[in-house]
Order: structure tokens, then C-alpha cells, then sequence
């Protein structure tokens, strides 16, 4: 009986130390990076991983880290032995530093892990930068492990079960359309109509939070013979973005904006807020952006309005003979050399039933 509580003991040891290594050991996928650009998920081998386009783009993710240590960091990379070996590397940086060595760089064929370096973490919130020296990088995923004899090259990795999901975070772009205060209703307003047989089209004088004058639109359709009004379009606003300077590429498989006006913002535990790089494939995020309401309305003929809107722009509005399509065709005179480009968010709220 004294022997079998002996090995009992032992067992229970050897399991807790089991246990303990594999809290500290922990897996990032790439492909489930959250800000993760213009780079593309993509099959490598048996794996999901990430694939990086030309641009050169920075990727970013945030990870929770359970337990405080020193981990070493190893990276699983495709390289290739005859094909321009060691050329597609990246360097992967925590909490902003670089680690020492480089990924990418192994030389074999396929997927291999390669130790980049130690770190210290503490418990808590930290974020994870891949920074691409190349073009054409493949990558699938990241280890940390505080084991300073693990080598995942030759250990069987239950990938599963030591899968770290990255935190997702709250983000915004600094020049991301605004919200604007919904507008107020005025007594005596008046009201500008266009219709056919299928659809009407109107404004209704509003106010703004300053207290001038707006216009609201609205709808009814033509639905069996009887006219279905439809919700007003509260949140409908013209935009116009502009850069002084903006720089397109068609260096990758499709072309992308490479400069910015705006700033991609994520907002940490703490308070702490981190500015990241801005994916080049948004075109929205190139311009600083100005919204537009409609100030003051002029009609043309039954189915045709003029809308002058803010900053100079004007609008004709018209409506077919028949069907439910308006057309809409923008004006502007630029105050000064440079890019621009209109956008417009429409539509309307529904209830559920």
C-alpha cells in the first residue's frame, strides 16, 4: 500500500509539471491576426497561414498572456532550398521591439520553426507585429513557449489545445466618417417633391444641431397599385475626401493606395491606444473626409432637383420616366490642386417584424 501512494505521488507530480509546461506554451495562428492588411489567408502545406502582397504592409494582433515569464518566440515559416532562399523573411516584434533574429531564413523546404529570440512578458495584454523585408512572405503561426529545451521541430504539437485566439480590440480610423446628430424637426417646413409613375422622391426641410437649415429625404413606392412610404433616410450623408498628395501602386496582384490621410487606431487595456498601419486597399482611408448636407434645394422640372450642398458642391437628382432608380450627378470646385473623390451613405432602418 506504501509503494502505491509512492508512485500515486509521482504521477501526480509528473502530470502537474505536464500541466504547467503546457500553460506556457502557446500557439498564434497568423491567419487569425485582426489587423491584418492586404495580406491574404492561403494554404501552406497541411496548414492555414497568411500571405503578404508587395506593399510591404505591417500586420498587428493582440494576445492575452496568461501567465507572467521569459518565452522564447518561434516562428514557422515557408522557405524554399533552390528558390531564392532565406529572401522571404519578416521580423516579428513584441510590444514594439524587434526580436533578434529574423524569420524566413531557414533555408529548407516547406514550413520550418525557427527561435527568434526570448522576451519577457508579463500576465496581461501584449501586441504582436509581423514587419515584412520582403516581398511575397509566407508565415503560419507563432510559438511561445517558457521550456527553454523545446524545440517544436522535434516535439508533436497538439495544435488545438495550445491555440491562444488573439484578443480582439476595438479600432477606428481617425478619418472615418463621422457620425452626425440627426436632424430636427422645424414647423412650416417645406417640402420638395419629384415622382413618376413608380416612385416619389422627397425633402423635407430640417434643422442641424446649430439650428440651420437641412434636407431630409424620403421615399414611397408604387407596390400592387398603392404608394408604401417608406422609412425616412436619417443617416444619409454626401462626403467628399481629399489629399493633397496620394500614391497608388499596381505592384502587387491588384492595385492599392499606399498613402494615407487617416490613422487606424486600437484602443488597449489600460487606456493605452496604439496606432497601426493602414491596410493600402481601403480607398476610404486615403482622403480626409468632410460631410455634406443638403442646405438649400431648386427645382428643374417634375422629375429633376438641383441640391446645393456644403462647401460650394451641387447635386442634380432626377428620376426616370418609369422604374424606382434615381440618378445623382455630383459638382465641386476644388479650393486646391490635389485628390478627390465623393462618397455617399444612404439607407434606411428597418424594424424587425
Amino acid at each position: 500500500m506504501r509503494k502505491f501512494k509512492t508512485l500515486t505521488g509521482a504521477a501526480a507530480l509528473f502530470l502537474a509539471a505536464l500541466c504547467a509546461q503546457a500553460q506556457n506554451t502557446f500557439i498564434v495562428e497568423c491567419e487569425n491576426f485582426q489587423f491584418n492588411g492586404d495580406w491574404s489567408k492561403t494554404a501552406l502545406k497541411r496548414e492555414r497561414g497568411l500571405y503578404s502582397r508587395a506593399s510591404g504592409t505591417q500586420i498587428v494582433t493582440v494576445i492575452n498572456v496568461k501567465a507572467a515569464g521569459e518565452y522564447a518566440v518561434w516562428a514557422n515559416s515557408m522557405d524554399y532550398a533552390a528558390n531564392m532562399p532565406r529572401a522571404r523573411n519578416y521580423n516579428v516584434l513584441v510590444d514594439g521591439e524587434a526580436l533578434p533574429n529574423k524569420a524566413g531564413v531557414h533555408g529548407r523546404e516547406g514550413l520550418y520553426w525557427e527561435k527568434l529570440g526570448t522576451v519577457k512578458l508579463e500576465a496581461g495584454d501584449h501586441y504582436l507585429t509581423l514587419k515584412p523585408n520582403a516581398q511575397y512572405i509566407r508565415t503560419d503561426a507563432l510559438l511561445f513557449t517558457t521550456d527553454a529545451d523545446f524545440d517544436p521541430n522535434s516535439e508533436a504539437l497538439d495544435r488545438k489545445k495550445l491555440n491562444l485566439a488573439p484578443k480582439i480590440v476595438e479600432s477606428r480610423y481617425t478619418n472615418a466618417f463621422p457620425e452626425i446628430p440627426a436632424l430636427l424637426d422645424v414647423k412650416g417646413a417645406k417640402t420638395f417633391e419629384i415622382k413618376n409613375e413608380n416612385c416619389k422622391m422627397v425633402f423635407t426641410q430640417k434643422k442641424d444641431e446649430n439650428g440651420e437649415t437641412a434636407f431630409e429625404r424620403g421615399a414611397e413606392i408604387k407596390i400592387h397599385g398603392k404608394w408604401v412610404k417608406l422609412p425616412p433616410f436619417k443617416d444619409e450623408l454626401v462626403f467628399i475626401s481629399s489629399a493633397a498628395k496620394a500614391r497608388f501602386s499596381t505592384g502587387g496582384y491588384t492595385g492599392a493606395w499606399v498613402q494615407a490621410e487617416s490613422k487606424l487606431i486600437a484602443d488597449l487595456s489600460g487606456g493605452v491606444e496604439l496606432e497601426l498601419p493602414v491596410a493600402p486597399v481601403d480607398p476610404y482611408t486615403v482622403g480626409k473626409v468632410k460631410p455634406l448636407r443638403v442646405r438649400s434645394i431648386t427645382r428643374k422640372d417634375a422629375r429633376t432637383l438641383q441640391l446645393n450642398f456644403d462647401e460650394g458642391a451641387t447635386g442634380i437628382i432626377s428620376l426616370p420616366e418609369k422604374g424606382q432608380a434615381a440618378r445623382l450627378d455630383l459638382e465641386y470646385e476644388t479650393p486646391q490642386k490635389g485628390f478627390y473623390s465623393f462618397a455617399i451613405k444612404t439607407g434606411y432602418e428597418l424594424e424587425r417584424a
